[in-house]
């Protein structure tokens, strides 16, 4: 521990510094270092990866940051953070509710700035994001990259399976089976196969 807080202290190591931090983080509370403080000080620094990293690290004291909620929505507020799905990702970590969260990757899942990163959050909350299955099914069905891109029609699949509704959206997904390769058509009639 005194070694990261040490390498905290490297203002001109940006990498080291967000590393550092979230090790701090994976360790989990520690009673004589104020990690709340030094994770949200990071999460306000004007560098994206820092703010990234600021929030995977107080993400990672669960229930122990529950009193960073007002903070974290203020930064929702903030019409030039650009964190919002990490944001989302973290309120849903450190107080265990799902409706919040959800609300925020929802109004982003269609742009195209947080697209991908908003299905990484979804991906991780699993079943937690089953509400939003309606939006990766309908990018699913008509999403024109999700038609020319395989990997994008993957990731959708297998978001749905993680959700657990490949059953409810089993007919957007068959029709995923058009044109598709092989590797595609291996992950539908696996989930497919799984889900019966």
């Amino acid at each position: 521990v005194p070694k990261l807080l040490e390498l905290l202290e490297k203002p001109n190591l940006l990498s080291t510094r967000t590393h550092a931090a979230m090790c701090l983080g994976a360790i989990g509370p520690i009673p004589s270092v104020d990690q709340v403080q030094i994770f949200t000080d990071m999460i306000q620094e004007p560098n994206a990866f820092s703010q990234e990293r600021g929030l995977i690290a107080l993400s990672r004291l669960g229930k122990h940051a529950a009193n960073t909620e007002s903070f974290l929505e203020e930064l929702l507020e903030n019409r030039n953070f650009s964190q919002r799905p990490e944001v989302a990702r973290t309120m849903w970590l450190v107080t265990g509710e799902v409706e919040r969260p959800l609300e925020i990757l929802a109004a982003h899942v269609d742009d195209p700035t947080y697209d991908s990163r908003v299905r990484m959050v979804l991906s991780e909350m699993g079943q937690a994001a089953a509400p939003l299955s309606v939006h990766i099914a309908r990018q699913l069905a008509t999403s024109e990259e999700a038609k020319e891109d395989q990997g994008l029609r993957r990731e959708l699949i297998a978001l749905l399976y993680s959700m657990g509704k490949v059953k409810e959206h089993q007919d957007v997904v068959k029709a995923a089976m058009k044109d598709a390769e092989p590797a595609t058509e291996i992950l539908i009639d696996g989930v497919l196969a799984e889900d019966e």
